[in-house]
């Protein structure tokens, strides 16, 4: 099996956490990123359907799941439990324990200063960990 470079992890990670459907072949280290369609059914329209096909008919291309919701909520909590500053820690706390978790954690974020970058790198590291486990399964 081939290694899977880390620009094409950078640039999964990003795909996948953008909504995308991403595709590597085990043989050669390609990988495709395609909308899903689901989430831009009105954008897109149908000209992707036919690679998407193709990708899933094609034994050599595994398909890179994204982040199941509980794993994104868990990874948002450790980013959370490792903030020192204990103000932005409990602002992220509260977001996380109210309804819509994941749109209060973003609102709470952005107007943390830093901690938008620092949680911007904390999730690329932990998405990348995701690929690179389904990669090598």
């Amino acid at each position: 099996m081939v290694q899977i470079t880390d620009m094409a992890l950078e640039d999964i990670a990003e795909s996948l956490h953008a909504g995308f459907r991403c595709f590597f072949n085990k043989q050669t280290g390609d990988y495709k990123c395609i909308p899903a369609f689901d989430s831009y059914a009105n954008e897109f329209g149908s000209n992707y359907e036919k690679e998407l096909e193709a990708l899933q008919g094609n034994k050599l291309y595994i398909e890179i799941e994204r982040m199941p919701e509980q794993m994104d909520y868990d990874v948002m909590e450790a980013f959370t439990q490792s903030i020192e500053d204990q103000l932005i820690k409990s602002k992220l706390q509260t977001a996380l324990n109210r309804k819509k978790p994941f749109h209060n954690f973003k609102n709470a974020l952005y107007y943390s200063g830093d901690y938008r970058k620092k949680w911007s790198n904390f999730l690329r590291e932990r998405y990348i960990e995701w690929i690179r486990k389904q990669v090598i399964d």
